[in-house]
Order: structure tokens, then C-alpha cells, then sequence
């Protein structure tokens, strides 16, 4: 009974989280995220899905920087922004839902077990 019990409230887990993550897809791939380089010469924006929608430079850092440097700030500043993506993105919205919590309690076979008193 207590195995039966603790797989229903899993499947209700999942079933909420489908739910939860169709409401804030939408907005949550909708949302502009943006990197800079650390002197912010640079700037990247992104859509919540990884879609980048612009680069924009500091026009006078560009004209005297040096192309090994242009070359360094561009890729921090993706990294930064494709972190931006990763920290506020689908996956982010999977793992804070009941669909997250669902699959923590799957990924452990032997605590799942205990969960359900299969073992000890």
C-alpha cells in the first residue's frame, strides 16, 4: 500500500509540473536575458530559449581594441549570457516545478524505494 501510495503522489507530482511548466513556457522563452563582458564593452541578448537577438559594442573600445581582445570579450560575453539563459531558462522552470521534484525523487532507485518501503 505505502509503494502504491508514494508512486500516486509521484504521478500528481508530474501531472502538476506538466501544468506548471505549460503556464510559464511561454514567458519564460519569451524573456530577454543579456551577458556583458566585464567591462561591459560588450553586450549579448538572448531569448529565454538561446536565441540571440543582439550584439552591441562600446563603438569607441571597439575602434582601439586590439582583435585577440575583441575575440576574448565576445566569447565571456556569450558565456555570461548563455548563463543568464541556464540560470532563468526552461530548465530552470522544469527543476523549480513539481516536474523537477518528480524527477529528484526517480533519479535515486534506492531512496525511491525506501520512499515507498520497499526496502530499509
Amino acid at each position: 500500500m505505502a509503494a502504491l501510495t508514494r508512486l500516486l503522489e509521484i504521478v500528481e507530482a508530474i501531472e502538476r509540473g506538466i501544468d506548471e511548466v505549460s503556464s510559464g513556457l511561454q514567458a519564460t522563452l519569451g524573456a530577454t536575458h543579456t551577458g556583458h563582458s566585464p567591462h561591459r564593452e560588450v553586450t549579448v541578448t538572448m531569448t529565454g530559449g538561446g536565441e540571440l537577438t543582439g550584439v552591441r559594442f562600446d563603438r569607441a573600445w571597439l575602434r582601439r581594441a586590439h582583435d585577440a581582445n575583441i575575440g576574448r570579450q565576445v566569447a565571456a560575453t556569450f558565456r555570461a549570457a548563455y548563463g543568464e539563459v541556464a540560470a532563468h531558462g526552461v530548465d530552470q522552470l522544469v527543476a523549480n516545478s513539481s516536474l523537477g521534484q518528480a524527477r529528484r525523487a526517480l533519479q535515486d532507485p534506492f531512496e525511491l524505494a525506501r520512499s515507498m518501503r520497499i526496502t530499509r
